[in-house]
């Protein structure tokens, strides 16, 4: 019954997200908030992409990673929001498609692409797991999926998205998120995607960036995915820089990163995972 419920909720949400983005010209405003479209790692990341690569770019918005590599590559992206591809198409950017699609149910054929890429996206996603699979499932054999998104690892770093109206509600979702985590430590062969069923955007109040996220990314959870479900991990960002606010806070954290599952995600998720090329027997 309880599931039942949940899933009702996530169904809400994701309702919600959807006539958010394809009918709202905010969106394509709020997209280039936050640092995200000149970050370091979107300048890396243009740079691992191979020459004549056929790159799928999933809810690509304004389509800020096709200026950085269609003149090299092409590039295809992928979105729900009319006005993001609006936008997108009206950039006259060379070597570009633009296709509206559900990142849940990607409309190209298995091992279709040379790079299947997210990059601050994934976190607004309600099933995760699913839009994971089809990523894995639509690159090539010794094609990458790549993944850049916000990093929520710490059980108390959470995006304003979260609705708690007390400190000691916060309190009790931090040390269950804690005690989730810690589980599946143990269980490695395990994973899970936290998905909120309720988003700060659709309750009021002012606007922020990453009010509308969905997914709490946890970096070590989605190498995880990628790693049971066949792929390589070729590049993971970690980093020891601490950048959370309050004494209180960056103690926790600096005894919560002994533990290896917190020790990567700093100060964003960035993850290149490689398909391997099974008929040769790949096992690189």
């Amino acid at each position: 019954m309880r599931d039942e419920r949940k899933k009702e909720r996530l169904s809400s949400v994701k309702q919600d997200l959807r006539r958010y983005y394809t009918s709202s010209e905010k969106y394509v405003e709020w997209s280039h908030i936050g640092g995200s479209t000149e970050s370091e790692d979107r300048m890396h990341l243009a740079e691992f992409i191979p020459e004549s690569a056929a790159v799928i770019d999933l809810a690509c918005g304004p389509a800020d990673m096709g200026r950085r590599i269609s003149g090299k590559a092409f590039y295809v992206g992928t979105d729900l929001s009319l006005p993001g591809l609006r936008k997108a198409q009206e950039s006259g950017l060379p070597n570009t498609a633009f296709v509206r699609a559900d990142v849940e149910r990607l409309p190209y054929g298995t091992n279709s692409a040379d790079v299947v890429m997210s990059t601050y996206a994934i976190e607004h996603f309600i099933h995760v797991e699913s839009a994971l699979r089809d990523m894995v499932r639509v690159v090539a054999p010794d094609g990458y999926v790549i993944i850049l998104a916000p990093s929520w690892d710490m059980p108390h770093q959470l995006p304003p998205s979260v609705v708690l109206n007390s400190g000691p509600a916060r309190l009790l979702f931090i040390a269950r998120r804690l005690l989730r985590q810690l589980y599946y430590e143990v269980r490695r062969r395990k994973y899970y995607f936290e998905v909120l069923d309720k988003v700060a955007r659709f309750e009021g109040g002012k606007r922020r960036v990453d009010d509308d996220a969905t997914y709490l990314v946890c970096s070590y959870q989605l190498a995880r995915f990628l790693r049971l479900n066949g792929m390589e991990i070729v590049y993971q960002k970690r980093s020891s820089k601490l950048d959370t606010p309050g004494r209180l806070k960056r103690f926790i954290s600096r005894i919560l990163m002994f533990l290896p599952c917190y020790r990567a995600g700093y100060p964003n998720t960035y993850i290149i995972a490689r398909k391997p090329n099974s008929s040769r027997g790949d096992n690189r």
